[in-house]
C-alpha cells in the first residue's frame, strides 16, 4: 500500500465528511501613526512635559546630571576603575549604598537579593 502525502490525507478527510471549522482572526487596526506609504514615516509627537510631569524637581536635576555624565567620554572611560577603587577603599556596602542613592534609583526599581 502506498503512503499518502499530506495533501492527499487532507483531501480525503474532507471527502469523508470531516468538517473544517474556519477560524476568525480579529481585524488589524491601522493607527494614524503607522506609515501609510513609501516615504510617509509619520511618528507621534512626544510631549515631554507629560513624561516628566510626575517627577520632583530634585529627581529631574539628578536625571539631568546623570544623563550628562553618561554622555561624557571621561566618565565612561574611567567610571569602572573608580568604582573598583571605591570598592577597595570604602568597602562594598558603602560603595553600593552610594551608587543606589545617587544613580541606582534612576535605573532600577530596587535591590534584589
Amino acid at each position: 500500500m502506498q503512503k499518502k502525502t499530506l495533501l492527499q490525507r487532507i483531501l480525503s478527510s474532507k471527502s469523508a465528511g470531516a468538517k473544517m471549522i474556519p477560524t476568525r482572526r480579529p481585524p488589524i487596526e491601522i493607527n494614524s501613526h503607522m506609515p501609510t506609504g513609501p516615504g510617509n514615516h509619520k511618528q507621534p509627537e512626544l510631549n515631554m512635559s507629560q513624561i516628566f510631569a510626575k517627577d520632583k524637581t530634585s529627581t529631574l536635576i539628578k536625571k539631568y546630571f546623570v544623563y550628562k555624565l553618561m554622555g561624557s567620554n571621561l566618565f565612561i572611560n574611567y567610571s569602572l576603575g573608580l568604582m573598583n577603587v571605591s570598592y577597595r577603599l570604602l568597602g562594598v556596602r558603602l560603595t553600593n549604598f552610594a551608587i543606589n542613592k545617587s544613580v541606582g534609583s534612576l535605573f532600577t526599581s530596587g535591590e534584589s537579593i
